[in-house]
């Protein structure tokens, strides 16, 4: 018999049905030594010899044999920025990425730490694709050896890579640390994109199509040698953010941001001022993304067009 329009059926009360929960007495097993027994051990055996049979010796291996000097490191020279990266200075055989937008001292940091790597024995290499070489002058204040310093200006970022790859492939069995800066990616053209005419439209997403293709190409050799890639990027801003989302973002896709194992993002507080003159401007550093140590720490430069960079807090002068 079917239920009488327009009236209401009864709620029915759900059934809960009592039942005694027994604890769990069993303790989580450490990850220890301890906890290994000889069947896991000569299971772990069998897979390591496995695969080093087939790959070779160093393709497998106990991660606690791992060898942690592995990773180079060499000092910024200012230790609010060495201890805000977390392993003491910066890394070498690593990708890392200095972003920020203009007249943020992209360019003067890395000149400042030109000078620092090559006072610890490091060779420098830049790849200038702006094709806008600072004064030799200029460079030296920054305390770089401008005689050391190997430079190349190229137009193209399909000439840059290929240098770069040239470099790492010499200097990968050296024992002399070497350091390869590209300034920057946002600035270099393509080939496909120069060749096409005035009036011809791009293809979307070409460079970040491009460096998707290629950046393992650089990224892979870097493996056990002591040879470290700095991009430095200039950020772009959309104008179609969310209100929740950063409009701001380096060019180049997603792909350099993934392959980088440290990007550093500078921005500006303001600027110094000595008797009522600019003599150099206060930049804000912190970690947008690290694989070698805790990211998102920060730190807060000066930097004087003298050539001095120092932490804030040792840096003289007023506010704008």
């Amino acid at each position: 018999m079917p239920w009488p329009k327009g009236k209401p059926r009864a709620k029915r009360e759900p059934v809960v049905e009592e039942k005694e929960v027994k604890k769990s007495t069993r303790q989580p097993v450490p990850a220890s030594e301890e906890a290994m027994t000889p069947k896991i051990n000569k299971a772990i055996d069998q897979v390591v010899a496995a695969i080093r049979k087939k790959f070779g010796e160093d393709a497998i291996y106990r991660f606690d044999e791992r060898d942690e000097n592995v990773i180079g490191v060499f000092s910024s020279g200012i230790k609010e920025v060495d201890d805000m990266i977390g392993i003491g200075g910066f890394p070498l055989a690593k990708l890392v990425q200095i972003s920020g937008p203009e007249s943020v001292g992209k360019s003067s940091f890395c000149k400042w730490l030109i000078g620092q790597a090559q006072a610890q024995g490091i060779i420098c290499y830049f790849i200038d694709t702006e094709l806008s070489p600072d004064s030799i002058e200029r460079a030296k204040a920054y305390g770089v050896d401008v005689h050391s310093l190997i430079w190349s200006e190229f137009m193209y970022l399909e000439d840059a890579f290929e240098a770069a790859a040239v470099a790492i492939d010499k200097m990968k069995s050296s024992e002399t640390p070497v350091l390869i800066f590209i300034d920057s990616v946002a600035a270099a053209s393509l080939k496909s994109s120069t060749d096409r005419g005035f009036d011809e439209p791009g293809r979307r997403a070409e460079k970040a199509s491009f460096l998707s293709a290629n950046l393992g190409k650089l990224v892979h050799p870097l493996k056990g040698t002591k040879v470290g890639i700095v991009f430095v990027n200039q950020m772009r801003s959309t104008a179609n953010a969310m209100p929740f989302q950063d409009p701001n973002y380096e060019p180049g896709g997603r792909a350099l941001s993934h392959w980088c194992h440290l990007t550093i993002r500078m921005s500006r507080l303001g600027q110094i001022k000595t008797k009522g003159e600019t003599v150099g401007i206060k930049a804000r550093l912190k970690v947008k993304k690290s694989k070698v140590a805790v990211p998102f720490k920060q730190a807060d430069v000066s930097i004087l067009f003298s050539g001095q960079i120092s932490a804030l807090a040792d840096s003289l002068g007023e506010d704008e």
